[in-house]
């Protein structure tokens, strides 16, 4: 018998395991047996960053209210303001 995995009920069903997973997952959605696995190492340096502690304080509250871990919430600000940043010259 042939098993054709159904990622939203895997997901819905494995939530509270799911979100605490580090590994991340390139696939195919239309042949997920066929695909290797293959491990994905992110690299990552620690960086000591002073913020102001009414920043931080909103970005814990905002980190929370969606249940991701404050580091999560700061990579995506910085790569969103990154990806927006607009270079061009001001005369």
């Amino acid at each position: 018998m042939q098993y054709h995995l159904n990622f939203a009920y895997i997901f819905e069903s494995n939530y509270e395991y799911i979100k605490t997973l580090k590994i991340h997952l390139y696939f195919l959605p239309e042949r997920w047996d066929s695909m290797p696995f293959r491990i994905q190492k992110i690299e990552s340096i620690n960086k000591t960053v002073r913020m102001p502690t009414d920043l931080i304080n909103s970005l814990e509250r905002l980190a929370t209210s969606h249940d991701i871990s404050f580091n999560q919430l700061v990579v995506q600000c910085c790569r969103y303001a990154l990806e927006n940043l607009d270079l061009t010259e001001k005369e």
